[in-house]
């Protein structure tokens, strides 16, 4: 077993949670939800396992892994369903981010000594292996990126997204959602405050978006998100948790105005690269890949690829071209640019012009796809169907445009939310354009 530092300690709610966890992955988090999904429920009580079963001291490294990665990474614990995660925001200041690196590696040798065994079965072998990916991912990313001190946009992205799931999940309690906003408010005021003092470098066009990041956010949150709160239930206009809420919003807004400050002030000497350098890439791609991967063979695969889908979309231009009478067909002369070119065009002048239109379509696309899944037995599709389709909601204009997102899995049961962008019926012609 390895031993989790104290400044990465896990809330007693959280040491003993045992999640159903689905046999899939998404996102950044790849090789963590790999992992959980290899051991579904099996995940008992750390310490339960006798220490001269190899295969039980496997289990228990795991679980101890992904009771700190929740600690360390609320936030992407909370989207992928862990409910008491929802209340906790990232701090990765004083020596936090020291001690997640040290938990690394100690994990990996660990899991090292672990796969050095002759009693492992094949699924413990494969979740020590995932996991040992996992850590020295994590390990060469923090050190050789070094976001604290030279990714602005790292910081963007946490900020914007601080909210956005507890903006669109309604799994938890009015309490403890608004004990969670008011923890999740402080901690953009924290993080900001960390970006402040600790941001020495960038990249100038990727720090260019990050501010425009940080703008749409603070005016969400000076405009927007008051207007939201005043339908939430629990937490009536002069009440003490009210006010407590609008003091931390409003020092948020402060400290990421203070970010922006501090950026705007870097940026005219700001010169690192956009591109990260062959020799990093190449490292990242075959951690990514379990080595299975070149930037060669990347390139090839990819190349052919595009290929492929260029023919295909000029197979189906044909198909449409053929559809049409001949007072409205392209002429059949055309080359294959050129025709997939005028298919194209048709296609954006094909599209829906108001809102209900719109998400009639996706509903009735998506309705099309999954029976499209199940008549030709590509998969299975779990039913009821656990998606919700729904127009983006008017305050995500400053925090988020739209998504998908899925119920992770620590709450496989719970809604994917399919948010759709839109833009009002009423927008003026060249916005909606």
């Amino acid at each position: 077993a390895i031993m989790t530092p104290p400044s990465l300690s896990i809330p007693q709610e959280n040491t003993r949670a045992n999640p159903k966890l689905a046999p899939w992955v998404h996102g950044r988090a790849t090789r963590l939800l790999l992992l959980a999904g290899l051991l579904a429920a099996c995940l008992a009580p750390l310490g339960a396992f006798a220490n001269d079963n190899t295969g039980s001291e496997a289990e228990t490294l795991v679980a101890e892994y992904i009771d700190a990665w929740k600690a360390f990474y609320p936030s992407r614990a909370f989207a992928y369903g862990d409910r008491t995660s929802a209340g906790v925001f990232e701090d990765f200041g004083g020596s936090r981010v020291d001690d997640w690196l040290a938990f690394n590696g100690q994990a990996a040798s660990a899991a090292r000594s672990l796969l050095a065994s002759e009693n492992l079965d094949l699924q413990a072998r494969t979740d020590l292996k995932v996991l040992l990916g996992q850590t020295l991912d994590e390990q060469a990313n923090w050190r050789e990126d070094d976001p604290l001190h030279r990714q602005p946009q790292w910081y963007a992205g946490r900020v914007s997204q601080a909210l956005t799931h507890l903006l669109v999940r309604d799994q938890l309690s009015t309490s403890t959602r608004w004990d969670a906003l008011l923890n999740r408010l402080q901690g953009v005021a924290r993080l900001c405050r960390l970006g402040v003092d600790s941001i020495e470098q960038g990249n100038p066009q990727r720090t260019e978006r990050a501010l425009r990041t940080l703008a749409g956010t603070r005016a969400f949150y000076e405009g927007g998100l008051p207007d939201l709160l005043d339908t939430w239930p629990g937490a009536a206009s002069g009440s003490d948790l009210r006010q407590a809420v609008d003091g931390s919003l409003d020092e948020a807004v402060t400290a990421i105005r203070a970010l922006e400050t501090h950026l705007e002030a870097l940026l005219p000497d700001m010169d690192d690269p956009v591109a990260i350098g062959l020799e990093r890439y190449t490292a990242k791609l075959a951690r990514r890949s379990s080595a299975q991967m070149t930037p060669d063979r990347l390139r090839e695969q990819a190349g052919a690829e595009m290929r492929r889908v260029r023919t295909l979309m000029v197979e189906e231009a044909r198909r449409w071209q053929r559809s049409l009478d001949s007072e409205s067909a392209p002429d059949p002369g055309l080359s294959d640019e050129a025709l997939l070119a005028a298919a194209l065009e048709a296609m954006e002048a094909d599209r829906e012009d108001n809102q209900a239109a719109f998400l009639e379509q996706f509903v009735t696309l998506t309705e099309a796809s999954e029976r499209f899944v199940e008549d030709h037995g590509i998969a299975t599709v779990p039913k009821p169907t656990t998606l919700y389709i729904a127009l983006s909601p008017a305050h995500f204009s400053g925090a988020a445009v739209g998504g998908v997102y899925p119920s992770g899995p620590f709450d496989p049961q719970a809604d994917t939310l399919f948010y759709i962008p839109s833009v009002p019926d009423d927008a003026p012609p060249e916005a909606r354009e």
